[in-house]
């Protein structure tokens, strides 16, 4: 019973690694061509407060914004400003390449 317990294991582990490239593997990808992973924008929104809202955030009209956080990235020299929303509907997190003004960046499949 062991081995077969093993051998289960060890064939989920193997099918696991194998999941992105079957599912495809899902990134933020800003109008300037930056790029985020996911899970950086998630930690980026768990430290957003509602304090850290700016008159010059863009609005969501949909609902309610719980908390925003904004950082800055030197890209090519250049430093960019970035804004992420927790909001009340889905998507959930919005996020945004503030630099010169609000621009949404997308979520795409990088292995499409």
């Amino acid at each position: 019973m062991k081995f077969s317990n093993t051998a289960s294991i060890a064939a989920l582990a193997g099918l696991s690694l194998l999941m992105p490239a079957v599912y495809g593997e899902f990134i933020y990808e800003c109008w300037d061509g930056a790029r985020f992973d996911i899970d950086t924008i998630k930690h980026y929104a768990l430290l957003g407060t509602p304090e850290q809202a700016t008159v010059l955030d863009p609005p969501y009209e949909d609902g309610k914004i719980y908390g925003v956080y904004h950082f800055t990235k030197s890209i090519n020299n250049k430093k960019s400003k970035y804004l992420v929303q927790t909001v009340e509907k889905e998507p959930f997190i919005l996020f945004f390449d503030v630099t010169s003004f609000a621009r949404e960046c997308q979520i795409i499949d990088i292995n499409a």
